[in-house]
Protein backbone atom coordinates (compact mmCIF):
# COMPACT_ATOMS: atom_id res chain seq x y z
CA UNK A 1 0.00 0.00 0.00
CA UNK A 2 1.40 3.49 -1.16
CA UNK A 3 2.31 6.21 1.62
CA UNK A 4 2.12 4.02 4.59
CA UNK A 5 4.06 5.93 7.67
CA UNK A 6 4.53 2.49 8.92
CA UNK A 7 4.11 -0.85 7.49
CA UNK A 8 2.39 -3.32 9.60
CA UNK A 9 3.66 -6.39 11.00
CA UNK A 10 3.70 -8.11 13.45
CA UNK A 11 5.85 -6.66 15.73
CA UNK A 12 3.28 -3.03 15.12
CA UNK A 13 0.39 -4.63 15.59
CA UNK A 14 1.32 -5.90 19.12
CA UNK A 15 2.55 -2.42 20.20
CA UNK A 16 3.21 -1.82 22.74
CA UNK A 17 3.75 -4.48 24.66
CA UNK A 18 2.66 -4.51 28.63
CA UNK A 19 5.95 -4.36 29.56
CA UNK A 20 6.82 -1.16 28.22
CA UNK A 21 7.56 2.21 29.79
CA UNK A 22 4.30 4.20 30.59
CA UNK A 23 5.99 7.22 29.30
CA UNK A 24 5.99 5.94 25.59
CA UNK A 25 2.25 4.66 25.39
CA UNK A 26 1.21 7.61 24.46
CA UNK A 27 3.40 7.98 21.29
CA UNK A 28 2.24 4.52 20.62
CA UNK A 29 -1.51 5.44 20.55
CA UNK A 30 -1.46 8.36 18.56
CA UNK A 31 0.93 5.67 15.90
CA UNK A 32 -1.68 3.51 15.74
CA UNK A 33 -4.50 5.99 14.81
CA UNK A 34 -2.08 7.80 12.26
CA UNK A 35 -1.75 4.10 10.96
CA UNK A 36 -5.82 3.31 10.80
CA UNK A 37 -6.43 6.78 9.39
CA UNK A 38 -3.75 5.92 6.62
CA UNK A 39 -5.44 2.82 5.36
CA UNK A 40 -9.15 3.61 6.59
CA UNK A 41 -8.50 6.90 3.82
CA UNK A 42 -8.23 4.19 1.12
CA UNK A 43 -11.73 2.41 1.21
CA UNK A 44 -13.62 5.52 3.39
CA UNK A 45 -14.16 9.50 1.68
CA UNK A 46 -13.31 10.87 5.07
CA UNK A 47 -12.22 8.39 8.20
CA UNK A 48 -13.40 11.19 10.17
CA UNK A 49 -16.77 12.43 8.91
CA UNK A 50 -20.34 10.62 10.42
CA UNK A 51 -21.27 8.74 8.83
CA UNK A 52 -18.81 6.90 7.13
CA UNK A 53 -19.56 6.92 3.50
CA UNK A 54 -17.56 4.43 1.07
CA UNK A 55 -14.61 5.61 -1.46
CA UNK A 56 -15.48 4.64 -4.87
CA UNK A 57 -18.47 6.60 -5.04
CA UNK A 58 -22.02 5.08 -5.36
CA UNK A 59 -22.42 1.91 -7.39
CA UNK A 60 -23.50 2.17 -10.82
CA UNK A 61 -25.43 -0.68 -13.13
CA UNK A 62 -25.94 -2.78 -10.18
CA UNK A 63 -27.85 -6.15 -11.79
CA UNK A 64 -30.21 -7.51 -9.50
CA UNK A 65 -31.99 -11.00 -11.00
CA UNK A 66 -35.43 -11.22 -9.28
CA UNK A 67 -37.40 -15.08 -8.77
CA UNK A 68 -40.68 -14.97 -10.31
CA UNK A 69 -42.22 -16.47 -7.48
CA UNK A 70 -43.08 -13.32 -6.78
CA UNK A 71 -45.89 -12.78 -8.78
CA UNK A 72 -48.89 -13.35 -7.21
CA UNK A 73 -52.74 -13.71 -8.86
CA UNK A 74 -54.94 -11.02 -9.10
CA UNK A 75 -58.46 -12.23 -9.22
CA UNK A 76 -57.91 -15.93 -6.72
CA UNK A 77 -55.23 -17.47 -5.38
CA UNK A 78 -55.94 -20.75 -7.41
CA UNK A 79 -54.81 -19.05 -10.85
CA UNK A 80 -51.60 -19.95 -10.36
CA UNK A 81 -48.69 -22.72 -10.42
CA UNK A 82 -44.97 -22.13 -8.76
CA UNK A 83 -43.05 -24.38 -10.31
CA UNK A 84 -39.04 -24.19 -9.10
CA UNK A 85 -38.19 -22.31 -12.61
CA UNK A 86 -41.00 -20.60 -13.09
CA UNK A 87 -44.37 -19.02 -12.37
CA UNK A 88 -47.45 -20.54 -14.57
CA UNK A 89 -51.02 -18.92 -15.22
CA UNK A 90 -53.66 -21.33 -15.15
CA UNK A 91 -55.87 -22.00 -17.21
CA UNK A 92 -59.19 -19.06 -16.24
CA UNK A 93 -60.11 -16.02 -17.99
CA UNK A 94 -58.58 -13.36 -17.42
CA UNK A 95 -55.51 -14.15 -16.62
CA UNK A 96 -53.97 -12.00 -14.58
CA UNK A 97 -50.50 -11.81 -12.19
CA UNK A 98 -48.39 -9.26 -10.47
CA UNK A 99 -45.48 -8.29 -8.88
CA UNK A 100 -44.19 -5.66 -6.84
CA UNK A 101 -40.48 -4.57 -7.58
CA UNK A 102 -38.47 -4.29 -4.60
CA UNK A 103 -36.50 -0.90 -4.88
CA UNK A 104 -35.01 1.37 -2.71
CA UNK A 105 -35.89 4.61 -2.65
CA UNK A 106 -31.66 5.69 -3.21
CA UNK A 107 -31.97 3.99 -6.84
CA UNK A 108 -32.15 5.07 -10.02
CA UNK A 109 -33.94 2.77 -12.45
CA UNK A 110 -32.11 1.98 -15.41
CA UNK A 111 -33.20 -1.51 -16.98
CA UNK A 112 -36.48 -3.54 -16.09
CA UNK A 113 -36.39 -7.17 -18.04
CA UNK A 114 -38.82 -9.68 -17.74
CA UNK A 115 -38.17 -13.35 -18.84
CA UNK A 116 -41.32 -14.84 -20.07
CA UNK A 117 -42.86 -17.47 -22.57
CA UNK A 118 -46.65 -17.05 -23.96
CA UNK A 119 -46.60 -20.69 -24.29
CA UNK A 120 -50.45 -21.66 -24.83
CA UNK A 121 -51.75 -17.48 -25.01
CA UNK A 122 -51.70 -16.42 -28.15
CA UNK A 123 -50.17 -13.54 -26.34
CA UNK A 124 -49.62 -11.54 -23.20
CA UNK A 125 -49.41 -7.93 -22.08
CA UNK A 126 -46.51 -7.47 -19.62
CA UNK A 127 -45.83 -4.28 -18.25
CA UNK A 128 -44.32 -2.12 -15.85
CA UNK A 129 -46.13 -0.07 -13.29
CA UNK A 130 -45.18 3.48 -11.16
CA UNK A 131 -47.57 4.31 -8.41
CA UNK A 132 -46.29 7.92 -6.82
CA UNK A 133 -46.76 7.54 -2.84
CA UNK A 134 -48.68 10.49 -1.27
CA UNK A 135 -52.09 12.36 -0.63
CA UNK A 136 -52.86 12.02 -4.38
CA UNK A 137 -51.48 8.65 -5.58
CA UNK A 138 -50.73 8.46 -8.93
CA UNK A 139 -50.08 5.72 -11.80
CA UNK A 140 -48.72 5.44 -14.50
CA UNK A 141 -47.27 2.74 -17.04
CA UNK A 142 -43.33 2.95 -17.48
CA UNK A 143 -43.89 0.43 -20.24
CA UNK A 144 -45.39 -2.25 -21.79
CA UNK A 145 -44.79 -4.55 -24.53
CA UNK A 146 -47.56 -7.24 -26.49
CA UNK A 147 -45.82 -10.69 -26.50
CA UNK A 148 -46.49 -13.13 -29.62
CA UNK A 149 -43.61 -14.46 -30.41
CA UNK A 150 -43.00 -18.30 -29.12
CA UNK A 151 -40.52 -19.69 -26.72
CA UNK A 152 -38.79 -17.99 -23.92
CA UNK A 153 -38.38 -14.15 -24.50
CA UNK A 154 -36.03 -11.42 -22.64
CA UNK A 155 -38.71 -8.92 -22.82
CA UNK A 156 -37.22 -5.06 -22.59
CA UNK A 157 -39.45 -2.99 -20.56
CA UNK A 158 -37.93 -0.14 -19.66
CA UNK A 159 -34.61 2.00 -20.11
CA UNK A 160 -34.06 5.04 -19.03
CA UNK A 161 -33.13 6.68 -16.09
CA UNK A 162 -36.16 6.33 -13.48
CA UNK A 163 -35.71 8.16 -9.91
CA UNK A 164 -37.55 5.90 -6.98
CA UNK A 165 -37.25 8.12 -4.33
CA UNK A 166 -41.23 8.30 -3.28
CA UNK A 167 -42.69 5.61 -5.60
CA UNK A 168 -42.83 2.11 -5.84
CA UNK A 169 -43.51 -0.20 -8.78
CA UNK A 170 -45.29 -3.39 -9.82
CA UNK A 171 -45.54 -5.50 -13.03
CA UNK A 172 -48.21 -7.25 -14.45
CA UNK A 173 -48.71 -9.80 -16.81
CA UNK A 174 -51.73 -10.72 -18.25
CA UNK A 175 -53.72 -12.44 -21.51
CA UNK A 176 -57.19 -12.86 -22.43
CA UNK A 177 -57.29 -16.34 -23.39
CA UNK A 178 -58.06 -18.59 -20.81
CA UNK A 179 -54.74 -20.38 -22.23
CA UNK A 180 -51.42 -20.69 -19.98
CA UNK A 181 -48.06 -18.19 -19.76
CA UNK A 182 -44.85 -18.67 -17.93
CA UNK A 183 -43.21 -16.12 -16.62
CA UNK A 184 -39.28 -16.92 -15.13
CA UNK A 185 -37.44 -14.03 -14.27
CA UNK A 186 -37.12 -10.25 -13.86
CA UNK A 187 -33.72 -8.66 -14.33
CA UNK A 188 -33.60 -4.89 -12.66
CA UNK A 189 -30.39 -2.63 -13.28
CA UNK A 190 -30.28 0.68 -11.01
CA UNK A 191 -27.28 3.07 -9.73
CA UNK A 192 -27.51 4.17 -6.60
CA UNK A 193 -28.01 7.75 -5.86
CA UNK A 194 -26.86 10.23 -2.94
CA UNK A 195 -28.81 11.08 -0.13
Amino acid sequence: MPGYSRDWDTVVLVTPLGSADPSTLETAIQNKMVDLDERLSDVLVDPSADPWVAAGGLATGVIKYISAMGFQPSNDEDDVTWTGVYVQSDNTTPNDLIMPLPVESLWEITAVNVLADKHDCASIDVALHRTTYGASPADSTLGSVNLAATGINDIALFSGTEATAGRYYWLSVSSVASDRFRIYAVKLVYDEVAA
